[in-house]
């Protein structure tokens, strides 16, 4: 049992290496006392790295990821645009050129 920073709060981790007969598992689990004398295991914190050196840190890892998913989202939405604005442009050039064309053929046969 170890009392555990974590979030401004003093929080209560617990670490059971191997119970008899059972298959191990290495997590790290936050309990509280209850009033009436039991113990209550509120979860794996999972959430967490550096317990055991009493300071614990949310892991950064999933909001980088979701981060990074975000900026790609963004940067295949601006190729998108930049795409569309692209071809938009290139219509616009091809009207102007049509529009020259039709003006030089009312000029000739005007004449």
């Amino acid at each position: 049992m170890r009392y555990v920073e974590a979030e401004a709060q003093l929080k209560r981790s617990m670490l059971i290496l191997k119970a008899r007969a059972s298959p191990q598992d290495a997590s790290i689990f936050e309990f509280s006392i209850k009033s009436s004398g039991g113990i209550k295991i509120l979860g794996a914190m999972t959430e967490y790295e550096g317990i055991l050196s009493g300071i614990a840190h949310k892991r950064y890892e999933q909001y980088l990821t979701k981060e990074w998913k975000i900026e790609a989202r963004q940067k295949e939405q601006k190729r998108r645009r930049m795409l569309k604005f692209h071809t938009h442009q290139k219509e616009l050039a091809k009207n102007e050129k049509s529009k020259e064309i039709k003006r030089k053929r009312n000029l000739r046969h005007n004449r």
